[in-house]
C-alpha cells in the first residue's frame, strides 16, 4: 500500500479532493482539518502500489488540477510506502517493494 500524505494551510479548491478520489486506483481518500489550528489541513490518499499512484496522477484532468494543488503542499509532505497496517485491530506487515537507493548523506567516522 502507498500512503499520499500532504499538510496544506488552506482548504482544498472546489472539485480537486472529488476528482482525485474519483480515480479508480484511489483507494480511499480523506481531508481533515486540525481541531488544535482550523488553518490546517491534511490530506491521505491510499493506493494499491506505486503503478496505482502514479494511474490516479496520469489522467489530463488530474494534471492539470489536482497537482498544481499538491504542489503547494507544506514541506515533508510526500508518498510512503506501509510496512504494517492494522486491519480488525491486527497489525498486518507489508513487504517493501520499493527499493531505496543510495545514501545522500555523506560517510563519517563510525557509521
Amino acid at each position: 500500500m502507498f500512503v499520499l500524505v500532504a499538510r496544506f494551510d488552506q482548504p482544498a479548491p472546489a472539485g480537486v479532493l472529488e476528482l482525485f478520489a474519483a480515480q479508480p486506483s484511489c483507494d480511499r481518500l480523506v481531508f481533515a482539518r486540525s481541531t488544535d489550528e482550523i488553518d490546517h489541513y491534511v490530506l491521505v490518499a491510499e493506493f494499491a502500489d506505486a503503478p496505482s499512484y502514479r494511474r490516479a496522477l496520469s489522467p489530463f484532468d488530474v494534471r492539470t488540477t489536482v497537482i498544481p494543488w499538491l504542489s503547494t503542499a507544506a514541506p515533508g509532505s510526500g508518498v510512503n510506502e506501509a510496512l504494517a497496517v492494522s486491519r480488525q485491530h491486527r497489525i498486518v506487515e507489508h513487504e517493501p517493494t520499493v527499493t531505496p537507493g543510495p545514501d545522500p548523506r555523506p560517510l563519517t567516522p563510525g557509521r
